[in-house]
């Protein structure tokens, strides 16, 4: 996620935190960019992983590099933050390296 651009397939199981309800729920995510070297990227999210039209998504890839270190953020081992410029999402692995991976 913590790239300009998204240069690899990244995509798999984490928990989001709500806006309204502050519990977590099961979420299957994945980076997407409709074209590397140039568009935004996007961390889409979907109820699982077989449904086809995203539950929302956040836009990661718009934001300068040096920008990026202050809108992602670690907040312990399995979770993170993700600031989109309007609303902080609150995410969570299952593991700390899932979220290192997640956040690299």
């Amino acid at each position: 996620v913590n790239q300009y651009f998204c240069t690899e397939e990244v995509e798999g199981w984490l928990e989001k935190r709500g806006k309204v309800n502050k519990g977590f729920k099961r979420r299957y995510f994945r980076l997407f960019s409709n074209d590397v070297s140039e568009g935004p990227v996007y961390l889409q999210y979907f109820k699982n992983q077989s449904t086809k039209s995203p539950l929302g998504s956040i836009e990661v890839g718009k934001l300068q590099s040096g920008e990026q270190e202050n809108v992602i953020k670690k907040l312990d081992s399995k979770e993170f933050s993700i600031f989109d410029g309007v609303r902080a999402f609150i995410l969570r692995a299952t593991a700390s390296e899932e979220a290192d991976h997640w956040v690299e």
